[in-house]
């Protein structure tokens, strides 16, 4: 099976100055969305996967990049086996799908999402 990067998501506290300056140099579009916890913004851009913006992350900005996987539940367990620390446990986006962030075990930051299977 195939585990192919899916969806890649700022994280900064000035998402203003983010979206001006991403739609300014690449030309992607965003779109607000309100959520409970906050505004979060879509990034479409054009082509490749797409991507997210959020300014509810209060450490210092980075891009979090997702794995598709069959089992968020099973890749936890596994990359726990081989290392790596979970950072978030598995937590359900409703109607799409899960997600869990970890650290490998060399510090860097990866998510992981199993998309809700469609009826």
């Amino acid at each position: 099976m195939s585990h192919p990067f899916t969806y890649c998501e700022l994280h900064t506290a000035d998402a203003a100055a983010a979206k001006r300056f991403y739609s300014r140099l690449f030309g992607w579009t965003m779109n607000d969305l309100p959520t409970p916890a906050g505004t979060y913004t879509e990034i479409k851009t054009g082509e490749g996967i797409e991507g997210g913006l959020t300014g509810r992350d209060g450490s210092a900005p980075y891009w979090l990049t997702y794995v598709r996987v069959p089992d968020v539940s099973r890749t936890v367990g596994a990359a726990r086996e081989l290392g790596a620390k979970v950072l978030q446990d598995r937590q359900e986006i409703p109607d799409v799908g899960w997600y869990a962030v970890l650290s490998d075990p060399t510090g860097a930051r990866f998510a992981v999402f199993q998309p809700m299977e469609k009826k």
